[in-house]
């Protein structure tokens, strides 16, 4: 995608972002008949972007080409400065508070937690197998049922109390906002490794029945679409994924029919996109938005 066009004066390269390079392609445009008219307006609110947004140009669909109000008014120097003095800027407070329209589920101890460092006392589970994991992680499963799954945080001295709450609260935020599963139980709780008592937490999420995402999966523009339009509702609500790759995107599957078998891919549809694993991390001052192109690859 090209960024300069050259001035037919001077014969220097000349930004597309800046106001002489945007009129130097409008001239040519004009000159060779092309529908100058479809053209956005630069600084239009939202023009082709998103509600909130504020288009900069040069182009529609251009990565760069919308930026958020709110952060175009907090810029002193670079692209898109020069729409400040043709917006409102006025009535974005300072102070506005985001993610008041969720409620955090609350998490409890004592009683709740298992017993002998298992899974098997949480949320009546009555026969839990282990899925996968790590040193800081495990999932575990019931034999008997496939609805929930539960994910446990620790114990480990590295993974301190105040990070379990982080991850806890960030995982029931994005299940009440749609873009992970739902939380239905969590709870901190006291256990010993090593002759020593750390935290540990556990997360009873509803179960999603699918896979993980493919390389494949990005021809396919629904897909593409939706992971995007996710990781934007994500920075939209001050949360950030310190580890976006194909393995915590999730492509959830739904049967064809009633009497369809889950082991069989050939009676099962795409559903929808889901991103897991979120950490509690919020984004800082100069992060970007994400999207697919940000997405790292551990197998194919």
């Amino acid at each position: 995608m090209y960024e300069t066009i050259v001035n037919p004066e001077s014969g220097r390269k000349v930004s597309l972002y800046k106001k002489k390079g945007q009129a130097i392609l409008l001239k040519y445009l004009q000159q060779s008949g092309g529908e100058v008219n479809n053209l956005p307006e630069i600084c239009a609110q939202p023009g082709p972007c998103w509600k909130g947004y504020v288009y900069i140009g040069p182009k529609p669909k251009v990565k760069g080409s919308c930026i958020k109000k709110s952060k175009l008014c907090k810029k002193r120097l670079g692209k898109g400065t020069q729409c400040k003095s043709k917006i409102n800027c006025k009535d974005i407070s300072p102070f506005e508070k985001k993610n008041t329209n969720y409620k955090l589920k609350k998490y409890t101890g004592g009683a709740l937690c298992p017993q002998n460092n298992s899974a098997i006392d949480i949320y009546n589970l009555t026969e839990a197998i282990k899925c996968e994991g790590s040193q800081t992680w495990l999932l575990y499963k019931d034999a008997t049922r496939d609805d929930v799954i539960i994910k446990k945080l620790g114990p480990v001295k590295w993974l301190t109390e105040d990070t379990i709450i982080k991850e806890i609260e960030a995982t029931t935020k994005a299940g009440d906002l749609g873009i992970g599963p739902e939380v239905v139980f969590s709870t901190i709780c006291q256990e010993e490794r090593g002759g020593k008592t750390y935290a540990a937490g556990y997360i009873v999420m509803k179960f999603i029945q699918g896979r993980t995402l493919k390389k494949k999966d990005l021809r396919d523009k629904d897909i593409v679409d939706e992971i995007n339009m996710l990781l934007l509702k994500m920075h939209d609500y001050d949360m950030k994924h310190d580890d976006l790759h194909n393995g915590n995107i999730m492509i959830g599957y739904t049967k064809k029919t009633d009497d369809a078998t889950p082991i069989d891919s050939s009676v099962l549809i795409n559903e929808r996109v889901w991103i897991i694993d979120h950490s509690g991390s919020e984004p800082t001052h100069g992060d970007s938005q994400l999207t697919h192109l940000n997405i790292e690859w551990n197998d194919d």
